[in-house]
């Protein structure tokens, strides 16, 4: 699954566990969970043919939280080396083509956080 692709990307990803240790997580942040952290979610949109579902386009959100800006910055820089154009099989997943569509910076005040919300495309089997 994708899911398991991406996980497993960006957690075996020495540039980007320096910077957030274990911390990477699909969908929600554990409870008491400190910045900085990586979560991802996924939404999947099969191409479908006469024959059923072929190959599938996937958009992974990626947002990255941290206390200084600068240092958020170099996590995404990380996020972007882990994932950005890469092909091959992973966790039985093959990922034909991956690209960043966009990168946006915000804060989050009651927390005095700086975010990094990036959006990713993948063209992958349909495993």
């Amino acid at each position: 699954m994708i899911g398991e692709a991406i996980y497993n990307l960006l957690s075996s990803h020495t540039g980007l566990t320096a910077l957030v240790g274990t911390k990477i997580y699909p969908v929600i942040v554990p409870q008491d969970i400190k910045a900085p952290y990586v979560v991802f979610e996924i939404k999947t949109r099969p191409d479908y043919s006469k024959d059923g579902a072929e190959d599938h386009d996937s958009t992974v959100s990626i947002l990255i939280t941290e206390k200084q800006y600068k240092a958020a910055g170099l996590i995404a820089a990380q996020v972007i080396e882990a994932l950005e154009l890469i092909t091959g099989t992973y966790n039985s997943t093959t990922i034909y083509a991956s690209t960043c569509n966009e990168i946006l910076d915000d804060y989050f005040d009651p927390e005095e956080l700086f975010l990094k919300e990036m959006e990713f495309t993948f063209n992958h089997n349909k495993t």
